[in-house]
């Protein structure tokens, strides 16, 4: 764990890679998702209250359609616009961690393949969240781990 500010961030966020595969899941995350506090609220269960589908059946958040529409200036719920980090709140802090499910795994693939790390696939979240002035700190962030891996490569040869 890493402490910027008062975040706590996982490791993870800067060492497993995500990118949303948008066209491959189509929009599961929305169907299969949470309820509760810190998320969105289902139906019975079942999708998200402000899912709708479009006619090739992928799900998409109807927030976010009438965002790209240009009719709202609200695009989604942070819980939904910043997965797969989840958010945990603390007296002292809010943490920010990965949070794995299978449903996302063409996700990793897709991460992989294009080597984009779970934070850099949020940036716009993060950004709109917690500011540009965090984001920065989290490259920063980044850039000192690459460094220090890279260091204690050099050291074990």
């Amino acid at each position: 764990m890493i402490l910027i500010d008062d975040k706590i961030i996982s490791l993870d966020l800067f060492t497993e890679y995500f990118l949303c595969h948008y066209e491959k899941c189509r929009g599961a995350c929305c169907i299969e998702g949470e309820s509760g506090d810190e998320v969105t609220t289902l139906v019975n269960g079942g999708p998200c209250v402000f899912a709708l589908h479009d006619e090739g059946g992928h799900c998409l958040c109807a927030f976010e359609k009438l965002f790209r529409e240009g009719k709202s200036s609200f695009i989604k719920p942070q819980s939904c616009h910043l997965y797969p980090i989840r958010l945990h709140q603390y007296s002292h802090a809010t943490a920010l961690n990965y949070d794995r499910w299978d449903i996302c795994q063409c996700a990793v693939v897709l991460g992989k393949r294009k080597k984009t790390l779970v934070y850099q696939a949020l940036k716009e979240p993060l950004i709109r969240v917690f500011g540009e002035p965090f984001y920065k700190k989290l490259e920063a962030c980044h850039k000192h781990l690459e460094k220090e891996n890279q260091n204690n490569e050099s050291r074990k040869r």
